[in-house]
């Protein structure tokens, strides 16, 4: 094999047949030049697997240039070359690339999921597998490669009708293809290139105060089973599902009748927060209180092993029971929060929306520092505690079916 600096003299000498010898190899890059019937075609050689390969240039569909020194200019073979080889030194053998052009949407969810678990909460981890779920309708069986804008506007009419699904799914979607990307098996996320959908409009509808009473009694079927505990806590202190679920005896301080909520991931609070238990929630924490509690240990679990506990995650099958025995439809955990806050102004104007955004952990409640936020939790607690037991009266009348009786304060 001779060795020989490029030219494109020399190219086209060797193209027109009137160069001798041959093939050679470029000094200035892996480029191999042979002559062929008709004129002459580069060429890469490398090991691959302990075994040389050849490797030449192909048109877009992937066929081998013929006589590709006539096609290609002298620079352009040799950026070919140059690309070749780092791809091959990246471990993008054919054989790889075979296997990245059959990969599909469900096998790279399989591996992010499992990563994604491993850095996220259950809780996050659950609500990132349901978007992947919802993506893998549209795009499981599909090879990532081949995930382009018509599979995009598929997934927007599949979930016309459920915008929530559709934000959920288009955003899984375009975090699993972002990994694609950076892994190399794509060039372009199509689901990044496009607009993402808008948010659904917020939830008006929330439980009233009969619906309310009917939920409990449902839940007080199954009284002492996590589920139904659960959201009857949730019912008496409005608090997020994932706060409830990863709320731990350390927390609680019964004697006080107070909870001390550690900020960490799951949450959606940057500080540790302080609030008060009205008799309602006390009244679970104590039917569920251990003989001797760990202060690791979950409140809301099945499993007394701290080795064994796991958040609560039978929510789909809670909900339907609750719906069924109570008669009442189109309800989620999440919407005690809102019949807390609407009711309480509703029927108690005395108590201030600051205290009732801090007794929902709100963020805006919690964003000043110093001596002024200092200050303000002092004061704040004493009107968190007051609109708790305001909400506290307001749920253990509907509970008993004493609405009519409620009083309207101002």
């Amino acid at each position: 094999m001779a060795v020989q600096k490029f030219s494109k003299a020399f190219v086209a000498k060797v193209v027109h047949g009137k160069e001798p010898g041959g093939p050679w190899t470029d000094s200035e890059s892996p480029l191999r030049l042979r002559r062929t019937e008709g004129g002459a075609s580069y060429s890469v050689v490398k090991k691959v697997a302990g075994k040389a390969q050849t490797f030449t240039p192909r048109d877009a569909a992937g066929q081998a240039l013929e006589n590709s020194a006539s096609i290609l200019t002298l620079e352009q073979a040799r950026a070919w070359a140059n690309e070749i080889v780092a791809s091959l030194t990246l471990g993008h053998t054919p054989q790889a690339e075979k296997l990245r052009k059959q990969a599909t949407f469900n096998d790279l969810a399989d591996e992010y999921l499992t990563n994604y678990a491993s850095t996220h909460a259950s809780t996050a981890t659950r609500a990132e597998a349901h978007g992947i779920a919802c993506a893998a309708v549209i795009l499981g069986d599909l090879p990532l490669a081949s995930i382009n804008h018509e599979h995009a506007m598929a997934m927007k009419s599949h979930y016309s009708n459920s915008p929530a699904n559709l934000r959920k799914a288009w955003g899984s979607a375009k975090r699993l293809l972002d990994l694609a990307a950076e892994k190399g098996t794509i060039t372009i996320n199509t689901f990044a290139a496009l607009k993402a959908p808008k948010p659904p409009q917020a939830k008006k509808r929330y439980p009233k105060l009969q619906e309310l009473g009917a939920i409990w009694q449902a839940a007080m079927e199954s009284k002492g089973t996590t589920g139904a505990d659960i959201h009857r806590f949730a019912m008496a202190l409005p608090l997020r599902a994932g706060t409830i679920t990863s709320l731990t005896w350390g927390e609680v301080d019964l004697e006080a009748g107070e909870l001390n909520l550690h900020a960490q991931d799951g949450r959606k609070f940057s500080d540790d927060q302080r609030l008060p238990l009205p008799p309602l929630a006390m009244q679970i924490l104590k039917e569920r209180l251990p003989e001797k509690p760990k202060p690791q240990a979950l409140v809301f679990t099945d499993k007394e092993a701290l080795a064994e506990q796991k958040p609560f995650a039978a929510w789909n099958g809670t909900v339907t029971r609750l719906r069924k025995r109570s008669g009442v439809e189109n309800w989620s955990i999440h919407d005690f929060r809102r019949s807390c806050v609407s009711l309480v102004a509703e029927m108690r104007p005395d108590i201030s929306e600051d205290a009732l955004d801090r007794l929902l952990t709100h963020k805006a409640a919690s964003t000043n520092s110093g001596v002024k936020a200092v200050y303000q939790r002092a004061q704040g607690f004493a009107g968190m505690k007051q609109a708790a037991d305001a909400w506290d009266q307001i749920l253990t009348a509907a509970i008993g079916g004493n609405v009519v009786q409620l009083r309207r304060a101002g």
